[in-house]
């Protein structure tokens, strides 16, 4: 896992613009502005002369993120176009140029508006005049930009803050970012030192003109991605074998200048490295070191692959317990539907049974109603009728009791009638819940089903993975035949040369494998002589046929991404971020313009063309990339706050992870993906689940900016540094602490860790490199600017 830092957000870049401003006192209220002469003997140019005007007063409520009026004055095409207030420029006349009648204060609005919370100025009589000119000589303007166009100055020496750092996939080699410079540095060879410098610069050991932003080794270790004002340059080692004219004083062959130690060789080419005095063997110096390192790497690729099987099966018996509780649910919506089916016909028939008993009393309501009315207008007749009168008074009673009677029914038919709209509701609604029960079934289902695939592709790829390593694993070591072995001098280093010409260097602590080179030169009997001066190694055959190579190669500048030949750049602005995908096939960048843009592009590594632009990636710079460990996913954070993952192959957008409160300044994935862990400028580390978007922890430890974080692999532990000059080892399960990484004198920008988790890097203002045993936090060594 290739990682980086970023460092336009903490440092003052060293790029600046001669602007060639006049003094003049400027009108700080709104009266007219009378411009001034020009007398440039040239053309006015609008990427040098009404740029920075615009930049300085006008750009912070017109560009493409904060169009005000919908005006945008980053390009002389989108001035002429105007805005809502239609064209802003007429080329040839300024006077009826709306930008320029604001401009000069003659019509309003006056722009840039007094007061204002931008700091924007009114311009001022020479850069009104400089406008007017522009205008009146047609507004034309080459609008795109590469940094052969911008009056680069010389950066300070004393800038010696290490803003951006990288650790190679095997652990060797460390390469460390101090201003326009990268230093890299050989763990293995302590003292030897590499300078990464770019020809075409006339500052001397400079990589870029602007600062190194970033840094990255690719997964093979053998190149150097190194990113700056928008460039990326690739940079490989040498060829080793080289001319030289140098005489190397001879040395005694398989025996260190001190007789401490010797390399025993039988007639068969086994070499063993003893201790001389008391004849112990220290190692036999046997290992294949690109068969190891291709055996690790695809152990690496089959562990984390059968960590995606587990993580696939247990989703897969997670969805399969989803799906069974689905079918459950569906079951007892039938159950409840067959229930609300048969309870219609039974409250309709309870409805019919309910009315038969009403139809009878309300006859006789009739009939008792018409009798009793009868009876009234007899006893109108008669009022005096005592017997009449007790009819009346009967025939109301039995009418109220009737009543009475016929109301209980009629309330009886009411609550049938209620209980058929209740049954008919509760169907529709039984039948709504087997709907939507049968819809959950069926997202299970296919959730279920797809959570399978990809656990059959995910088998299918760790069984791939697995025969890939056992082969790696199968293959027989390179064959060691060894003439003579050299000790370097002053290093704790031994090389051994082959009849096959392959060189080997070892260590004489522990006779581990550290480099191996081919001359392709098959040698024919044994060596006449050997010399080395501690980085060259000659031998000379027994024909005479010497060889010469360079064991430390320096670092050649083999390629660059952005401006070509004075071309204009396809980078908008500095590049603040670089990963390599783990195959080596991809390289992703991000940068752009400050609270304007969030640039992210994807390149092939093959070719080095641009595979993706993956457009409104974010709204502003992105600081933080990394790939999954299988390649599919690219997450990044930016200084919009926002945490988002990608997916590689289409560029599609996948998810967005919102919490942080101020940049997000780097993010990283936990090799089995389940993971993302992000750091922020607002102070702390979040870890979220990858699938889910949710916050796992928030891990408030650090007092200052979160600079830079890094899984290690497969482990729930990741790496991450800080301003207030602490590195730590963090738990992501609970947050907690594992390992503090002492001794930083400053502000700590980048941190990284090797692929093994064994040792640990961090750079920062100091501009020291430190080195850990991530086990114990002990300091294995410093390199000092």
């Amino acid at each position: 896992m290739t990682r980086f830092c970023r460092s336009s957000f903490f440092a003052v870049s060293s790029l600046a613009i001669l602007l060639g401003f006049a003094s003049v006192i400027q009108a700080e209220d709104d009266t007219e502005i009378v411009p001034e002469e020009v007398k440039l003997d040239r053309p006015v140019e609008f990427k040098r002369d009404i740029y920075p005007i615009l930049a300085a007063n006008c750009l912070a409520c017109h560009n493409r993120t904060k169009a005000e009026s919908e005006l945008v004055m980053e390009t002389a095409a989108t001035i002429i176009k105007g805005g809502s207030a239609g064209e802003a420029v007429v080329p040839g006349e300024p006077d009826e140029s709306y930008l320029y009648m604001l401009a000069a204060r003659s019509e309003e609005p006056a722009m840039p508006p007094m007061p204002n919370s931008v700091e924007a100025k009114p311009l001022t009589p020479k850069q009104l005049g400089l406008l007017r000119q522009w205008i009146i000589e047609g507004a034309k303007g080459e609008d795109a930009s590469s940094g052969d166009d911008i009056a680069w100055q010389a950066v300070n020496e004393e800038l010696t803050a290490v803003y951006s750092l990288d650790t190679d996939p095997f652990g060797r080699f460390v390469a460390a970012g101090r201003a326009n410079k990268v230093t890299v540095y050989d763990l293995k060879a302590a003292g030897i030192i590499r300078s990464l410098t770019d020809p075409a610069l006339e500052a001397p050991g400079a990589s870029h003109r602007d600062y190194a932003h970033a840094i990255a080794f690719n997964p093979t270790g053998d190149m150097i991605a190194t990113s700056g004002y928008q460039v990326i340059k690739l940079w490989k080692r040498a060829e080793p074998v080289v001319e030289s004219t140098e005489e190397l004083s001879t040395l005694d062959v398989n025996v260190s200048a001190d007789g401490a130690l010797l390399v025993k060789i039988s007639a068969e080419g086994a070499a063993q490295l003893f201790q001389a005095a008391e004849d112990k063997l220290v190692a036999d110096l046997n290992r294949d070191l690109l068969r190891e390192q291709l055996i690790a790497q695809r152990e690496a690729d089959r562990a984390m692959r059968e960590a995606r099987v587990n993580v696939v099966k247990t989703q897969v018996t997670e969805n399969q317990k989803q799906l069974d509780e689905q079918n459950k649910a569906l079951e007892a919506a039938n159950e409840k539907q067959k229930q609300a089916t048969e309870a219609v016909p039974a409250a309709e028939t309870k409805l019919t049974e309910t009315k038969v008993p009403l139809v009878e009393p309300e006859k006789q309501l009739v009939d008792l109603q018409a009798a009793l009315t009868e009876q009234e207008k007899q006893l109108a007749e008669a009022p005096e009728d005592e017997e009449l009168k007790k009819a009346v008074e009967a025939s109301k009673k039995s009418v109220e009791e009737l009543t009475k009677k016929i109301t209980e029914l009629q309330e009886a038919v009411a609550a049938a009638e209620k209980a058929v709209v209740d049954a008919k509701a509760g169907l529709v609604s039984a039948d709504r819940g087997v709907e939507l029960a049968k819809q959950s079934v069926n997202r299970a289902t296919e959730r279920l089903q797809a959570r399978k695939e990809l656990q059959t592709l995910s088998e299918t790829e760790l069984a791939e993975s697995t025969a890939s390593r056992d082969e790696a694993s199968a293959a027989a070591a390179a064959a060691m035949k060894v003439l003579a072995a050299v000790f370097l001098p002053k290093l704790p280093l031994v090389a051994t040369v082959e009849n096959t010409g392959t060189v080997r260097v070892w260590s004489t602590v522990d006779g581990s494998p550290i480099d191996v080179f081919t001359t392709g030169q098959v040698i024919e009997g044994s060596l006449k002589s050997a010399a080395s001066n501690g980085r060259l190694l000659s031998f000379v055959t027994d024909a005479d046929v010497k060889t010469t190579l360079d064991l430390f190669p320096e670092w050649q500048l083999v390629h660059q991404l952005g401006p070509q030949e004075g071309a204009a750049s396809i980078f908008a602005d500095r590049i603040l971020s670089m990963a390599f995908s783990p195959d080596g096939s991809r390289l992703a960048a991000g940068g752009g313009e400050a609270s304007r843009s969030g640039e992210l592009t994807i390149w092939k590594t093959a070719d080095w063309t641009l595979e993706r632009t993956i457009e409104d990636a974010h709204s502003d710079a992105v600081y933080g990339l990394d790939f999954s460990a299988d390649g599919r996913f690219l997450a990044s954070g930016a200084a919009d706050k926002f945490l988002k993952v990608f997916n590689v192959e289409t560029g599609e957008h996948v998810r967005s992870y919102e919490g942080h409160t101020h940049h997000v300044m780097d993010v990283s994935w936990k090799g089995d993906r389940t993971s993302l862990v992000s750091a922020g400028a607002d102070n702390v580390l979040k870890v979220w689940n990858a699938e889910t978007g949710e916050q796992r922890q928030t891990i408030s430890t650090y007092k200052k900016q979160v600079t830079s974080v890094q899984y290690v692999g497969l482990q729930d532990n990741f790496l991450s540094s800080s301003g207030d000059k602490r590195v730590f080892l963090h738990q992501a399960g609970d947050g907690k602490t594992l390992r503090e990484f002492p001794g930083n004198g400053d502000y700590v920008y980048c941190s990284s860790i090797t692929n093994d988790g064994k040792v640990v890097v961090a750079g920062g203002e100091d501009g020291v490199v430190r080195i850990w045993n991530a086990a114990d936090a002990k300091v294995i060594s410093t390199f000092q600017p």
